[in-house]
C-alpha cells in the first residue's frame, strides 16, 4: 500500500504509481521532456504531469499514442490495470459531477438569498439582514470552493471545450480529436511551431512554392523524393535542374537507413498520407527523420501535407514542423484539397531560421494570389466557415469512401481483390487478383474501355515495382458507373480469350 495524505492509504495509490512510473520510464528512455510528449499526443504538460504522478489516467485514445510514441503496446504499458483504471475514471466522473451539482445549489441558495435580503432591507427588517447575510457568503464561498476543484479537475483531464466537459461528465469517451478542441489546446497542426504570420508564404499552388524553396535553398543543394512518389514533384525539381535522388519506402514511410547512404541535403516527404501507397508515417519514424535533418547544418525536410485534414479515424499525429525543435522543416499545404481543385491557395511555413533569408533573397516577390481571393479566404476562416466545410467534406468523403468499399465487396472481386487502406486520404489500394504484369493488365483494360491507375507508374522503375495494384481516387468515382466497372474488371482475367492481344 503507498500512504496518501498524512497516511491514509489509498487502495488505488499502487495501482496509479505504477502506471504513471511506466510512462515516466518510456518518456526518459526516448529523452523526451513532458512537454515533448504532450506535443507529440496532444495534450497539456499538466495532463503529463497528472498522469505520471499518478492524479489521473490517460483514456483509450492517448494510451494508442503513447504506445505508438513509445514503440510498446498498450498491454505493456498498463499491465492488465484495466479494473483499476475504469474505478478510477468512474471515481472522478462521480466527483465532478458531484461539485458540478454543488455549485448549481449553491449558486441558487446564494441568489434566493441575496434576494431575500434586499426583501429584508426594503422592508426595514435590519435586524434579520445579518443572519441572511451570513448564510449567503456561506453559500457563495461553496460556490466558488467547488468551482475552481471543477476547473482544477478539468486542467487534470484535460477538458478545454464543452463538448469534452458534458461527455466527461456522462463517463463517455472523451473525443479531443475536433477542429475545437485543437483549437483550444493552440495545437493546430500547421499554426503550432509559428511564431509571427510573416512565416507564412502564400503562393497560387504548391508547384510555385517549390520553385520558390529551390530558389530559397540554393540549386546545389541536393534533394530527395520518394520513390514511389507524386511524379510531378520530381519532375519539377529535374526542370530546375537541381540534383536529384530517389529514396525508396518500407511499412513506415521514406526510409531513412537508405535516405543516409544517398548525398542528400533536403528530402521532400508526404508523411500524412504518402500517395500513392497511403502509408501513414509513424511517429517514431518521423522522430527518426528530424534526426537526420539535425546532424547537418544545412538539411531540410519539406513536409507535403496535402490531404491530411481527411483523416477518419483516430487522432491525428503531430507534424514534423510542430515538433521540430531545431527547425529544419518546411511545412506545405493547400486548400486545393478541401475546398475546391479551382481554389488554387497554397501556402507554406518557414521556420524563424530561414525567414531573414526569404526576405533577403525572394522578399521582392509579389504575391501570385489575388488580394480579393486572400480576403474572401481569410474571412471564411475567421466566420468559422472552413471548420463546418472540412467536417461536412470529411462526413461526405467518408460516406463515399464506405460505399466504394461495400461496392467492391458485393462485385465479382468480393472474395479476391484485398484493399489496403489506412482510414486517411482520398485514395486506397486494391490488389487485384491476377498474375498479369501491369502492361499486360493495362493493355487488356484499355481494350475493354477501362483507364487504370497502377501503383508501378509511380515508381522510378515501374518494371521493378509490385504489380498488378491499383490506385483508387474515390473521391471522382461515378457512384452509378461503378458496379458496371467492377463487372469489366473482374472480367480482365476471367475471359482472356476476348482480349486484345
Amino acid at each position: 500500500m503507498v500512504a496518501l495524505d498524512r497516511g491514509h492509504p489509498d487502495p488505488l495509490g499502487s495501482k496509479r504509481m505504477e502506471l504513471g512510473s511506466h510512462i515516466k520510464e518510456h518518456r526518459t528512455e526516448l529523452g523526451l521532456s513532458q512537454d515533448d510528449l504532450a506535443e507529440r499526443i496532444y495534450v497539456s504538460r499538466q495532463t503529463i504531469s497528472n498522469w505520471e504522478c499518478g492524479r489521473t489516467y490517460p483514456d483509450v485514445q492517448s494510451l494508442l499514442l503513447l504506445s505508438n510514441v513509445f514503440g510498446v503496446t498498450v498491454d505493456s504499458l498498463i499491465k492488465g490495470d484495466v479494473e483499476t483504471m475504469a474505478q478510477v475514471m468512474n471515481e472522478a466522473v462521480k466527483k465532478y459531477n458531484a461539485l458540478s451539482t454543488i455549485t448549481v445549489v449553491s449558486a441558487v441558495v446564494f441568489l434566493v438569498l441575496s434576494a431575500w435580503a434586499a426583501f429584508q432591507f426594503e422592508w426595514g427588517w435590519g435586524m434579520h439582514i445579518a443572519p441572511t447575510a451570513a448564510f449567503a457568503a456561506v453559500a457563495l464561498v461553496v460556490m466558488l470552493v467547488a468551482f475552481v476543484y471543477m476547473e482544477r479537475m478539468k486542467k487534470q483531464h484535460d477538458l478545454v471545450t464543452y463538448r469534452e466537459v458534458l461527455a466527461f461528465s456522462r463517463g463517455e469517451q472523451v473525443d479531443r480529436d475536433t477542429l475545437e478542441g485543437r483549437r483550444e489546446r493552440e495545437m493546430n497542426p500547421w499554426v503550432k511551431g509559428t511564431r509571427n504570420a510573416e512565416q507564412i508564404i502564400i503562393g497560387a499552388g504548391t508547384e510555385l512554392l517549390y520553385t520558390l524553396i529551390i530558389q530559397l535553398l540554393g540549386r546545389e543543394k541536393r534533394y530527395a523524393v520518394e520513390d514511389p512518389g507524386y511524379g510531378k514533384i520530381a519532375r519539377i525539381y529535374q526542370a530546375h535542374q537541381v540534383p536529384l535522388c530517389r529514396v525508396g519506402l518500407d511499412g513506415g514511410g521514406l526510409d531513412v537507413a537508405q535516405l543516409r547512404r544517398q548525398p542528400a541535403d533536403v528530402v521532400h516527404i508526404s508523411p500524412s498520407h504518402h500517395y500513392p501507397t497511403g502509408i501513414v508515417m509513424p511517429i517514431a519514424r518521423r522522430q527518426e527523420l528530424l534526426r537526420w535533418a539535425a546532424e547537418e547544418d544545412e538539411r531540410y525536410i519539406l513536409e507535403d501535407d496535402y490531404d491530411s485534414e481527411f483523416r477518419f479515424v483516430g487522432r491525428p499525429i503531430p507534424t514534423l514542423f510542430s515538433v521540430s525543435e531545431s527547425q529544419r522543416v518546411i511545412y506545405l499545404n493547400t486548400f486545393s484539397k478541401t475546398i475546391a481543385p479551382s481554389i488554387r491557395i497554397s501556402y507554406m511555413i518557414l521556420p524563424p531560421r530561414l525567414l531573414a533569408r526569404y526576405r533577403e533573397k525572394l522578399g521582392f516577390y509579389a504575391c501570385t494570389v489575388s488580394s480579393f481571393e486572400q480576403y474572401t479566404l481569410a474571412r471564411f476562416l475567421e466566420q468559422g466557415r472552413y471548420e463546418q466545410h472540412l467536417n461536412r467534406m470529411k462526413t461526405r468523403y467518408r460516406q463515399k469512401r464506405d460505399a466504394v468499399i461495400d461496392a467492391i465487396r458485393h462485385s465479382p472481386l468480393s472474395d479476391r481483390a484485398e484493399i489496403l487502406e489506412q482510414d486517411a486520404g482520398l485514395h486506397f489500394l486494391m490488389v487485384l487478383p491476377t498474375d498479369l504484369d501491369d502492361r499486360s493488365l493495362r493493355r487488356r483494360a484499355e481494350a475493354m474501355g477501362l483507364r487504370l491507375a497502377l501503383l508501378s507508374d509511380y515508381y522510378s522503375q515501374p518494371a521493378a515495382a509490385p504489380q498488378h495494384i491499383l490506385v483508387v481516387n474515390y473521391a471522382g468515382i461515378d457512384m452509378d458507373r461503378l458496379p458496371e466497372g467492377l463487372r469489366r474488371l473482374a472480367q480482365l482475367w476471367e475471359e482472356p480469350s476476348c482480349m486484345t492481344n
